[in-house]
């Protein structure tokens, strides 16, 4: 189901609340849903009581969007970065956890864009990041995934960590 179905739902089941608030505690676990999140779809997914998101980053645009196509194989950086800077140039309450992967490709341009990302939004206390090695998990396509050597990837996530160390910043 599109968004727009899942807002309908949303408000279905506010309704069925008799419209006294927010519907709380609703997850997804385990799903990948890529919705345009600018800052007026935030704000409307607020007030239905959805306020937390966790974006995935595979680094710079150049890397990302090698990773990450849209349905008509065109990158989808560009759009997630615009999204992300209108909700933090906006006033809606949310939370925003920057997930950054991490894989023997993308590691060399990781310590500019984690700064690039400290820099641009984690002065503001709705968004925080946590540094993400890729793993094989026993999905159909595990063998084809460049996944850091354990002792690789520790360090990794240590360094990247304290670079962007800010008060409240990092999860």
């Amino acid at each position: 189901p599109g968004i727009g179905q899942f807002i309908q739902l949303m408000r279905i089941m506010q309704g069925l609340r008799g419209g006294g608030g927010a519907v709380r505690g609703f997850n997804v676990p385990g799903r990948s849903v890529s919705v345009p999140l600018g800052a007026a779809r935030a704000e409307e997914l607020a007030r239905l009581g959805i306020g937390s998101y966790q974006i995935s980053l595979d680094g710079p645009q150049e890397v990302h969007d090698t990773t990450r196509l849209r349905a008509d194989g065109g990158g989808s950086f560009g759009r997630i970065w615009r999204n992300l800077l209108s909700i933090r140039d906006s006033a809606v309450e949310v939370r925003v956890l920057l997930r950054l992967h991490l894989t023997p490709s993308n590691l060399p341009f990781m310590r500019e864009f984690a700064s690039r990302v400290r820099d641009t939004f984690l002065g503001d206390s709705r968004f925080s990041v946590h540094f993400k090695a890729v793993e094989r998990l026993g999905g159909p396509h595990d063998e084809e995934l460049e996944v850091l050597a354990q002792e690789v990837r520790s360090q990794a996530q240590e360094e990247l960590g304290a670079l962007v160390r800010t008060e409240g910043a990092i999860d």
